[in-house]
């Protein structure tokens, strides 16, 4: 009598052990750096390792079975500022997307494009009378570039508040860390 309808537990403990296994492989992956999760990608992706002669090691971020399916640009992709425009096809790596964070932010508010083509102005100027530029150790765009990238970081840094809590002062500041000022700065200048 005590064999009939008492298995229902077992059932409910397995998927409970699953569950718990599932949570804690996550969390493994989620505290992994970069590399380890890449090579964890990798193999979901090709398990047998069938595609790996001659192809991309890289995972399809599209989420494709087959090669001829991820090979090519990626729709939703989002490329790196190239100066005076966005990249075409160029994937300048790490850093990209905060890159093109901020430059679409600044280049989004018309009162902000402006007061940073302003400022881009007011740079070329200071920049054409350092001794450098005069001397010609440095191109007064490459002097107009570099002061105006500082000021730029400098200012964006400075905007974060004091008071916003500090795991996300922290992510921010690491993300803003990864930005390409030099790329920013040839955005703000615009077509000037």
């Amino acid at each position: 009598m005590a064999g009939k309808g008492g298995g229902a537990w077992k059932v409910a403990y397995a998927d409970f052990v699953t569950a718990m296994m599932a949570f804690f492989l996550v969390m493994w992956l989620v505290s992994q750096d970069r590399k380890v999760r890449d090579a964890v990608s990798r193999y979901f992706m090709d398990p047998v390792g069938f595609y790996q002669v001659g192809t991309n090691k890289r995972p399809g971020e599209a989420g494709a079975l087959f090669d001829h399916e991820r090979q090519g640009l990626v729709p939703g992709k989002n490329y790196h500022t190239a100066g005076r425009g966005r990249g075409s096809h160029v994937d300048y790596g790490q850093g990209e997307q905060e890159t093109k964070s901020v430059a679409d932010h600044l280049k989004g508010d018309p009162d902000l494009a402006a007061y940073w083509a302003d400022q881009f102005k007011r740079q070329r100027e200071a920049a054409a009378q350092s001794e450098v530029v005069r001397e010609k150790a440095v191109s007064l765009e490459d002097a107009t570039r570099i002061q105006l990238a500082m000021e730029i970081e400098r200012q964006m840094l400075e905007s974060i508040p004091h008071d916003l809590d500090p795991v996300y002062r922290e992510l921010l500041i690491s993300a803003l860390a990864n930005v390409d000022w030099s790329g920013v700065a040839d955005e703000c200048a615009g077509d000037d």
